[in-house]
This record gives C-alpha cells, structure tokens and sequence, in this order.
C-alpha cells in the first residue's frame, strides 16, 4: 500500500511539475521575441540587442549555483511561486518602464526567475526519476517543455507584438504555472544544503557534459535574441 501510495504521489508530482514548466515555457517562448522585436522597434542597434538578450545567461551564470540553497532553505514550491512572480512582474515592467537603460537589469532579473524555475523542476524532476523509468520521464518532461517554446511564439500570430496585449498575455500565462504547482504543495522532496564552491566541482567532473551545455546555450542564446529579427527582415 504505501509503495503504491509513493507511486501516486511521485506521477501527481510529475504531472504538476511538467504542467507547470510547460506553461512557463509557452510564456518564455511568447515573450522573448516580443522583447527582441520591440527593441529593434525603438532603432537598437543589434550590439545592444545582443548585449540585452547576454543578460538572461549571465543571470544564469550567477544565480543558478544559489538555486540548490534556496531550495533547501525555502522548499521547492515556494521557491518555484516566488520564481514565477518574479518572472510576471518582470514582464510587466518591460513595457510599462519603456526605458532602455532599465531593460538590462529587467532582463537579468527576469532570467533569474526563469532559469530558476528551470532549474529546480529539473532537480526535482531528477529525484521523482529512478534507473528504470529515468529516460521516460526526462522524455516527457522535456518534450511538454519544447511543446510551451513552440506553442508560445505562435500565439503572437493572435496578439501582434506592439502595445501592451502581448506583455500581458506572456504574463497571464507564466501565471497560470502557479496553479499546478498547488497541487504539490506538502509533496515536495527535502533538498540537501549545499555550496556554490560544490556546484562549481561538476566543471570537474563532468567536462564533457560543462561542454556540451555551453555550446547549446551558445546557440540557444543566438537564436533567441536574432532569429525575430531575422525572421521580421525576411
């Protein structure tokens, strides 16, 4: 019984997570090319497009080894509403600031929510998987994610990219990510304390896979801060 109680509780938790950061990926996906086009819109230059778009990765790079403390220090639920709070206000200064200068921190904090989001549903992700349902589960979760990058910049054929509607329809539905994550609340598995010095030890364990990652987020970071633009040329 309490084997097959564990079972439900970890697929309820699958569930809630993968519906969480599949939505959060639909408005990730909605908003950062909504941010690229309005930039070009106001005569950016591409450098400082780049630049901006720069600032979602150093976010990553700098909060991402704090992720694992927050966790243990605050719960994943917890931390994962405050990262989508974050995320929803962000968007919302985006168009309300209209102000280039104040985009760069906005940009950062904003991936500061979104790479923590990402990153503690993949730890949690990783401790609800075990060796013989590791590949199924992982598949799933990534496959419900890519869908919210792709179904997000389509709902831009609905909203356009000008004016406050497409900001708010990104924020409506990274808020909508709150609601899964509800489901979980108690649920939740305990994360160890940890150091940013220990995350830092995986460049050494793992060159190869520190490798590999660097050159996706080079090309991911490429495609998402040029490709609107490119696109809109065309």
């Amino acid at each position: 019984m309490a084997i097959a109680e564990t079972i439900s509780s970890n697929w309820r938790s699958l569930v809630a997570i993968t519906a969480s950061v599949s939505v959060a990926g639909m408005g990730f996906g909605f908003s950062y090319p909504v941010i690229t086009l309005t930039m070009e819109r106001w005569g950016t230059p591409e450098v400082i497009i780049g630049l901006n778009a720069g600032m979602f990765a150093l976010s990553a790079l700098l909060f991402s080894p704090l992720v694992p403390r927050l966790l243990s220090r605050f719960g994943a639920v917890t931390f994962l509403i405050a990262c989508i709070v974050d995320i929803v206000i962000c968007l919302l200064l985006f168009k309300a600031v209209n102000n280039m200068v104040l985009l760069f921190p906005l940009r950062f904090l904003a991936g500061c929510g979104i790479n923590g989001l990402f990153v503690a549903t993949d730890v949690w992700i990783s401790q609800l998987a075990n060796d013989a349902n590791r590949g199924r589960i992982i598949a799933i979760y990534s496959t419900c994610l890519t869908a919210g990058f792709v179904i997000g910049p389509m709902l831009l054929l609905v909203t356009g990219t000008d004016g406050w509607l497409p900001f708010l329809s990104g924020a409506g539905l990274v808020a909508l990510a709150t609601i899964p994550i509800l489901f979980v609340i108690g649920r939740e598995p305990k994360f160890e304390q940890t150091t940013v010095a220990a995350t830092f030890q995986y460049l050494k364990l793992a060159p190869t896979l520190v490798s590999a990652g660097l050159m996706f987020g080079l090309l991911e970071a490429s495609m998402f801060g040029f490709f609107p633009i490119f696109g809109m040329r065309l």
